[in-house]
């Protein structure tokens, strides 16, 4: 058999690097950094200026912007609930009819429901779509939730299969393979070099054999989605025994990691100019989490369909753990001594201390603030130059903690407006009608001994199981019927 090759396609996006940022611009969250979110809905619309795109991308747009829209009624409201629902029912209706006409591809027009089974959409998206179109609209919080499940369903069906490395051109699953394994065989080899008291000048050979065995299957193109990835998965720069990791009581990594992997990582800073910049950059988009798609754990395990899906979403949550972050925060200030490091061969250029600096400065968060920490301690001439933005971060974690424990209150408000409004609506109605208010009031007593129903003695009552009565007896509820009832005219 023949080589496989794809199909080439034209899309509208210059670069896979471009896709995926667009992807963690959308997916941000909405309420702390609506300006990426922004960012991603702007950069959409020049797609579509460019050429056609693909639904669920048009269909992710929608609801996005929609959010937006949603967000900035919170500061500056504009619309009623009646007009959200409208906005809402609008929104998720498209994003049904766009999906399922994409598959009427045959003469005859084929079921809704049959076509959301063929692509995997919950039925209640159909059902969802009907009541919105000819039924009453459905209320303001059910749709709410469905226009977040259906971000996570476009989310695991189309984006998450987009961003994986075996869909990438330039890297396919045999090439990450191969990588994958040459890496674990220099993990092997260079341990057992650092175990053995006497190494021999062949071992050392053997460690330099697997480094040029990695680095001849590399080129510069596909490094930063293929050994950056391997790199800072679990067992990688980061172990897989958490106790190997750093932790708040020791941030530092040990120097048996450190000599492990050094090797490897100066010899493909020195065959690839960008490798350690790429490096760095991935790092420290690991520590961005805040910036990441959040869902509540009901919806994720109500929404993941593929098997492959939900082993990617469990590996994410590996990454999302604290000792995995530390760790990678680690090797950054690490990165940051070796730069100021006057002697010895673990030195890396002033570029690289650029990059990290730049990073940590772009995206702020409580692992970036500590490696500026530490190189304000390397370099405390630039260290002061670095003290407003300190406390900036300082500032910008402080209110986002405070705006976080406001959110619940602020859910609220809507709700109790409408409340107020119908019981503004029910007064005046009363004053039409003549109703006196005071003329509605019911004597308790009367209701009681005219429906049978008696308050106990509260001195008297005592907590006893629920069924039973008042003295702890059971009741007996057994309908005891004459046989005279029993007959049948």
């Amino acid at each position: 058999m023949g080589r496989h090759f794809r199909t080439p396609r034209i899309v509208p996006w210059t670069s896979n690097q471009e896709f995926l940022q667009v992807f963690e611009w959308l997916y941000s969250d909405v309420s702390q950094r609506p300006d990426l979110v922004q960012l991603g809905v702007d950069r959409l619309k020049a797609w579509q200026c460019r050429g056609k795109i693909p639904v669920a991308i048009t269909a992710t747009m929608d609801l996005i912007e929609l959010q937006l829209r949603e967000q900035k009624e919170k500061q500056y409201p504009t619309l009623s609930q009646n007009e959200l629902r409208l906005l809402y029912s609008s929104v998720l209706t498209r994003f049904v009819n766009i999906l399922e006409d994409s598959q009427q591809k045959g003469y005859f027009a084929r079921s809704l429901f049959n076509i959301a089974n063929q692509i995997g959409l919950p039925l209640h998206f159909v059902e969802l779509r009907h009541a919105a179109t000819h039924e009453g609209l459905p209320g303001l919080l059910t749709l709410r939730q469905a226009s977040v499940q259906a971000l996570q369903w476009l989310y695991d069906t189309y984006w998450s299969a987009q961003i994986q490395p075996d869909t990438l051109d330039a890297v396919d699953d045999r090439l990450m393979r191969v990588l994958s394994q040459l890496l674990t065989t220099y993990k092997e080899t260079r341990k057992a070099f650092l175990k053995n008291p006497k190494p021999k000048a062949k071992d050392r050979l053997e460690v330099e054999r697997t480094i040029s065995n990695l680095t001849y299957r590399l080129s510069q193109d596909i490094i930063n989605d293929s050994i950056v990835p391997l790199l800072l998965k679990i067992g990688g720069l980061v172990p897989a025994g958490k106790k190997k990791r750093a932790s708040v009581d020791k941030m530092s990594i040990s120097e048996d990691l450190i000599q492990l992997w050094m090797p490897l990582l100066l010899e493909l800073d020195k065959e690839y100019p960008n490798f350690i910049t790429n490096l760095v950059n991935a790092m420290l988009d690991r520590l961005d989490i805040d910036n990441g798609f959040k869902l509540s754990e009901n919806v994720s395990q109500s929404f993941s369909f593929m098997s492959n899906v939900v082993q990617q979403d469990q590996e994410s949550e590996k990454f999302k753990q604290t000792s995995y972050l530390l760790t990678l925060t680690c090797w950054l200030r690490y990165f940051v001594s070796c730069v100021y490091r006057k002697t010895g061969n673990n030195r890396f250029d002033q570029s690289v201390l650029n990059d990290i600096l730049e990073g940590c400065l772009k995206k702020p968060n409580t692992y970036s603030r500590s490696v500026l920490q530490s190189i304000m301690v390397a370099d405390p001439i630039l260290g002061k130059k670095l003290t407003p933005f300190i406390i900036y971060i300082d500032r910008s974690m402080t209110l986002t903690s405070n705006d976080t424990n406001k959110s619940s209150d602020s859910m609220d408000i809507p709700m109790e407006e409408e409340l107020d409004a119908l019981t503004q609506q029910m007064t005046q109605l009363k004053k039409k009608l003549g109703i006196d208010d005071t003329s509605l009031t019911f004597d308790d007593t009367r209701i009681h001994s005219e429906s049978g129903w008696t308050l106990h003695d509260e001195k008297s009552w005592k907590p006893c199981p629920i069924g039973c009565l008042p003295d702890g007896r059971i009741p007996n509820l057994d309908l005891m019927i004459a046989d005279d009832d029993m007959m049948i005219d």
